[in-house]
């Protein structure tokens, strides 16, 4: 044996084994493909998912990287704050009955909440409208302010809402 097929004997393999890449060429015939697109299709849809949720749990800069090699435009996965373990992130969930992963940090571990995309949407519509509670007072006076600007705006003339363009913005007919 050469030292080159060592050399790639001694690689480990991602999805495909090398008898795999050579049966999916089609080199060795339909039945030796159809055999390994099977093998190949049952590691997508019953191991990887597992791979990927012990990655999310226990390594997540490993699901980071492989997400980066894999997705030419990563899936959305924000994570916020940043309280050593106790953190909240959400991104794509790798289960077929959910399109989004909530996953908290806790001291005891990882809480993860699967969402469908509707579930989703409804809680981060949610959480978008809702004040911190400090600033309640303040949110209230903004919306205060709003509905004063707008009443006034729907019984302005051109020449007052120009006006009030150019003290807002100066630059406003630039855009």
């Amino acid at each position: 044996m050469s030292s080159e097929e060592q050399k790639e004997m001694a690689k480990t393999r991602a999805l495909l084994t090398e008898t795999d890449r050579k049966y999916i060429k089609g080199s060795e015939g339909d039945d030796k493909r159809y055999q390994s697109t099977s093998r190949i299709r049952r590691r997508i849809n019953e191991e990887l998912p597992r791979d990927l949720n012990i990655l999310a749990e226990h390594h997540s800069e490993l699901l980071d990287e492989l997400k980066e090699a894999v997705c030419e435009d990563p899936p959305v996965d924000l994570t916020f704050f940043p309280l050593g373990k106790k953190n909240i992130s959400y991104g794509p969930s790798a289960r077929d009955d959910a399109a989004f992963v909530l996953r908290v940090g806790t001291d005891e571990g990882t809480v993860k909440i699967h969402l469908n995309e509707d579930e989703m949407y409804e809680l981060w519509t949610e959480v978008q409208h809702t004040p911190w509670a400090d600033t309640l007072d303040e949110q209230d006076e903004i919306g205060y302010l709003w509905q004063q600007l707008v009443d006034r705006a729907m019984g302005a003339d051109a020449e007052m809402l120009r006006d009030t363009l150019e003290a807002l913005d100066p630059h406003w007919q630039e855009r």
